[in-house]
């Protein structure tokens, strides 16, 4: 009996299915150069957990979408401009799918809902400017997952213990005590 009931399409995975804290998110998704915010997320041993969890669900948002997901994000588009006879062709659809399916699902839907929630948005889209919202959407979502995966390979910075660190303070002092600089007059004299 369940055969005779047709499947519903699966609904892709979003960014807030992947549950990633609010101080990750911040730190994978910033225009901060990579290099600050991931010394960040490693030097924190509960965002670097975070960030080695997060990749598989960062992975599973960024897969490209596919041509049936480009059909049902612009099918709303279809009717509220009415495409009519066109949307029936291929052709039509042929060239929407070329441009738009590598992009993943959730971009290119907050593409569809940036071009309709536009003051321009007169006309059925060309797919141009629809590739230009979805590539802008799709950037920090592909930032993220690039900065959890290096996150997640990166291993945590040495913890020194407090008893260790006041060791290699003395021997620094040590050190530095036999070493001599010119004073200000121009003759040699102990460091200070």
């Amino acid at each position: 009996m369940n055969e005779l009931v047709p499947a519903r399409p699966e609904k892709p995975l979003t960014l807030t299915d992947c549950r990633i804290s609010t101080g990750l998110w911040q730190r994978l998704a910033s225009d901060l150069p990579a290099e600050l915010e991931l010394e960040e997320i490693v030097s924190v041993p509960a965002l670097h957990a975070e960030a080695r969890a997060s990749v598989p669900a960062l992975t599973a948002v960024t897969e490209p979408c596919g041509a049936q997901k480009v059909r049902e994000a612009l099918q709303p588009l279809v009717l509220v401009y009415g495409v009519g006879e066109a949307a029936k062709s291929a052709a039509f659809w042929r060239v929407y799918i070329e441009q738009l399916q590598g992009f993943p699902a959730e971009a290119l839907a907050q593409a569809v809902s940036d071009y309709a929630g536009g003051a321009t948005a007169e006309f059925f889209p060309k797919p141009g400017p629809l590739k230009a919202l979805a590539a802008k959407r799709a950037e920090p979502l592909l930032k993220a997952l690039s900065r959890a995966r290096r996150a997640a390979a990166m291993k945590p910075p040495k913890v020194i213990p407090p008893q260790d660190a006041e060791t290699r303070k003395a021997l620094v002092a040590k050190m530095l005590a036999g070493f001599t600089r010119p004073s200000p007059d121009g003759h040699k004299g102990r460091a200070a």
